[in-house]
């Protein structure tokens, strides 16, 4: 007997139902706007029933194919398993910008003093699905962006900082986990994300069709 729908975690239909509609976007059965239309729906409703009712009409379900396709282009998008252990960034009354494709360590120790960082892991790949960032800034001005998806924890200590965070999303076990540690002190630490879940999910969807067509 299957379950009732209202009784599962909206968490997991939701992912389910973002599959469904992956699957029948990149073998072209829906177009780019309706596509993006029910994946707003999806991604914003509360209700069991209103997410089902996305993709209760598509007429391709997941697949054995889709699953395998989709575990490798996470994997190559998301790991790097050539990583370090260990690397260290050092910015002395300077400036100094990270971004672009580039291979997380599994810790990363940026050291702050007198500067302005921007760290942006949006288009990184990582080493580990746990990474740490060590954080030891001293009025300092430091920007981390966080990928759209990913699971952050913030255990940094503060002295006379001030620690912004726009990052909101909900904990998600198949995402990689950013950890961000150390010590800030006379300095101004903010995290964002600079792409949204909704734009993840479309360049995904693009490159999932891509390998399908």
């Amino acid at each position: 007997m299957d379950i009732n729908i209202n009784d599962r975690p909206i968490q997991k239909l939701r992912e389910e139902a973002i599959d469904r509609l992956i699957m029948n976007y990149s073998h072209e059965k829906i177009s780019l706007d309706a596509f993006e239309r029910r994946l707003d729906v999806i991604n914003q409703s509360d209700q069991h029933s209103v997410i089902l009712q996305q993709v209760e009409d598509l007429p391709l379900t997941v697949d054995e194919q889709y699953t395998q396709t989709k575990a490798r282009a996470m994997h190559s998008s998301l790991y790097d398993d050539a990583g370090t252990e260990h690397d260290s960034i050092v910015s002395v009354l300077s400036s100094c910008e990270r971004r672009g494709n580039w291979v997380l360590p599994r810790v990363l120790t940026l050291w702050s003093v007198m500067a302005s960082n921007k760290l942006d892991l949006s288009d990184a790949s990582f080493s580990d699905k746990t990474v740490e960032i060590k954080l030891n800034s001293i009025m300092s001005d430091d920007t981390i962006y966080i990928p759209p998806g990913a699971n952050l924890v913030v255990r940094s200590k503060n002295i006379l900082s001030s620690l912004s965070s726009e990052y909101s999303e909900k904990l998600d076990v198949n995402q990689p986990t950013v950890v961000i540690s150390g010590i800030c002190a006379l300095s101004s630490v903010k995290i964002k994300v600079r792409r949204s879940a909704k734009e993840k999910w479309v360049a995904f969807a693009e490159q999932m069709k891509q390998l399908f067509n």
